[in-house]
């Protein structure tokens, strides 16, 4: 195999000349190649103004490179943000010569990340765990092997909802999850604004903590500001003077809040109002290419005579047509969309009301992630060919793979939901995806799912399966990580396993669960005990395995209540039920346990409600049972939740 030294014993000759009058990424993409290889290999490159006859790094959009550069390089790839990369060694009296020709300017700073992953760089996880840093080899020696090839995206928006963009944003943690998305080919980040604050200094703040020059040196954008209908028409400023614009619930008007309504999307003086502070806002809010501001989460539709009788979903078309063409007026660099298949406008309108340049991002909130939208089993598949067929400026899909909230607390990697997923979008032609990471403190139990997902909505023909062993070996280290790698690909093979941890595991899941610790985890263990990055890294797979053990055997144990109670031993089942209230007990101290070690596990703020709903809910309800002498079973469906239950907006409600 013929390759190009970089660097040997820590010292290098190799230069990196960055094209004159390249875009910011561009830069930032040279001073990323620089910062990582001398983190390998303490070398360090030389920035030059001019080639110097020395073995050198040419870096440029392909349209700039010079003739003979863009000559070597291979043909772009169809799609966005792509990028051709040539490593020629040295040869024949011609020094040795590495061309980046990007097809814009993300496309540089992707083209950068793909040669440090060649040469043992990966970023699996922001870096919000100080004892869990990024995956940078030591090497004396860096050595890529010749060739060229060229690489693009095939989704045009691939947008990361990471969970430090959501409502009080944490700059320092945001920031590492704007920084882990980029490396993993998203091209923008989608922002959920807060709501204690007006939405111009919700976005003043971003500002203020330097995160939009962050996006910009990036070449990176914003979609966003989500469910904000309530700070685009705020009952504080409105209300007194005019109820009549706000929405009616159970005969009186109310504010947007989630005990309220939507506002009365029916009234002219309440949209007129509303498009203008949107216009207000938008105007100055350069970072954002993707305005989306959509009614606020688990709020109802009006219920006046007029809402009622045009139907929520056509006021919605109407309210955002509206915004449409103020948009293009005011900003015309950025494009509008709204929600579709979610909340109040679960239907798509039934007049085809939706103006040409809308686009609609569709929601399946609880979706259980064992079928794929190209798979026939699919349970909303109807839905999402009306919503997708109605939308004519585009469709984005909002994707739960990496939300813990209705998903699994044990969450596997989707990987077969994710290649059914992708066949749709192919076929479709689907221009869009976002990745919506929920609720914070499981930024590590669901990032891996955004690892794979952004290379899965990038690269057309990467295979999720390899993924997960590569992120397996170069993580947990190649000792364990061959035992890791099985776990992984057995729960990604069988994702209902997770759902059944959560809701309803059988014997043959519990078994299952048994058998997975012995043959995978404790070998894992063993062979990682010597290493403290790759024992600490091991141990968070553990601690999540113990928990699926843990609610393995509390569903062992109600089951066992059940069918002493269908027998009539009524006296019994009491005993072993106040045994396993105290087993539940100990359970929810466990999932405070994992949520105080701050390693990205668990979400303290769920423990105490939603999570204790499914620990301890049914202690309650049995004990009802066997007081009144019932000898029913009536065991429970296997269900997902559905958007009627509680929703993830009203997490921040109940804290």
């Amino acid at each position: 195999m013929i390759t190009a030294r970089l660097a040997v014993n820590g010292s290098t000759d190799w230069q990196i000349f960055v094209v004159k009058d390249s875009p910011p990424a561009v830069d930032f993409a040279a001073q990323e190649l620089q910062r990582y290889v001398q983190q390998m290999s303490a070398a360090s490159f030389r920035r030059v103004e001019k080639e110097e006859g020395k073995p050198v790094i040419v870096l440029g959009l392909r349209k700039t490179l010079s003739r003979r550069d863009r000559a070597v390089l291979a043909s772009p790839a169809k799609g966005r943000d792509g990028y051709a990369i040539t490593v020629r060694p040295a040869d024949k009296g011609q020094t040795a010569r590495i061309v980046i020709g990007a097809d814009n300017e993300r496309g540089a700073a992707y083209a950068v990340y793909d040669l440090l992953e060649k040469l043992g760089c990966r970023w699996f996880y922001p870096t919000e765990d100080p004892y869990d840093p990024e995956v940078v080899p030591r090497k004396r020696t860096l050595v890529l092997n010749a060739g060229s090839w060229a690489s693009a995206a095939f989704v045009k928006h691939r947008i990361c909802n990471g969970s430090e963009w959501f409502f009080e944003i944490d700059p320092v943690k945001a920031l590492k999850q704007l920084d882990w998305a980029m490396k993993n080919r998203y091209n923008a980040m989608g922002w959920q604004c807060g709501h204690k604050n007006g939405l111009k200094a919700e976005y003043e703040h971003l500002r203020a903590t330097g995160l939009l020059h962050e996006l910009k040196r990036r070449g990176m954008y914003i979609h966003g500001p989500a469910h904000s209908f309530n700070l685009l028409l705020q009952a504080v400023d409105h209300m007194a003077g005019h109820p009549e614009w706000f929405g009616l619930r159970d005969g009186k008007r109310v504010p947007q809040n989630h005990l309220g309504a939507q506002f009365c999307w029916s009234n002219t003086g309440a949209r007129k109002q509303f498009i203008a502070n949107a216009r207000e806002f938008i105007k100055d809010a350069e970072a954002i290419k993707i305005f989306c501001p959509i009614p606020f989460d688990g709020g109802i539709a009006c219920a006046c005579d007029e809402c009622r009788k045009a139907g929520a979903s056509n006021l919605l078309m109407t309210i955002t047509g509206e915004l449409t063409d103020m948009l293009a007026e005011a900003r015309p660099d950025a494009i509008l969309e709204t929600t579709g298949g979610y909340g109040p406008t679960a239907e798509p309108p039934t007049g085809g009301g939706l103006h040409p340049k809308l686009r609609v991002i569709w929601a399946h909130w609880g979706r259980y992630h064992v079928c794929g939208y190209d798979d026939g089993a699919y349970d909303r598949r109807d839905n999402l060919e009306k919503w997708r067929k109605a939308c004519r400026g585009g469709i984005s899909l909002c994707q739960y793979y990496t939300d813990n909230f209705a998903e699994p607390w044990v969450i596997p990697p989707f990987a077969k939901t994710m290649l059914s997923d992708r066949k749709y979008f192919l076929r479709h032609r689907i221009d869009s995806v976002y990745m919506l990471m929920w609720p914070k403190d499981y930024w590590w139990n669901h990032t891996l799912n955004g690892y794979l997902a952004g290379r899965v909505f990038y690269d057309s023909s990467a295979d999720p399966y390899d993924l997960i062993k590569d992120y397996a070996i170069n993580y947990y280290g190649p000792g364990a990580g061959r035992h890791i790698a099985a776990y992984y690909t057995e729960w990604a093979r069988d994702p209902e396993l997770a759902y059944r941890v959560k809701n309803d595991t059988l014997p043959a899941h519990r078994a299952a669960l048994s058998r997975q610790r012995k043959q995978y985890i404790d070998p894992a263990v063993k062979a990682a005990k010597n290493d403290p990055i790759c024992s600490h890294r091991v141990g968070k797979v553990v601690k999540l395995h113990r928990l699926a053990e843990k609610l393995g055997d509390m569903y062992r144990q109600r089951d066992e209540i059940r069918a002493l109670r269908a027998r009539g031993k009524f006296a019994r089942a009491r005993v072993l039920l106040e045994k396993t209230q105290t087993y539940t007990d100990k359970l929810l101290d466990y999932f405070y346990e994992l949520a105080d070690l701050n390693q990205g596990l668990m979400d303290r703020k769920e423990v105490p409600w939603f999570i204790r709903i499914t620990v301890k809910d049914w202690i309650e309800e049995e004990r009802g049972k066997i007081k009144a002498g019932d000898t029913t079973i009536g065991h429970d469906a296997f269900a997902m939740p559905d958007e009627t239950d509680v929703l993830p907006g009203e997490v921040v409600n109940q804290q």
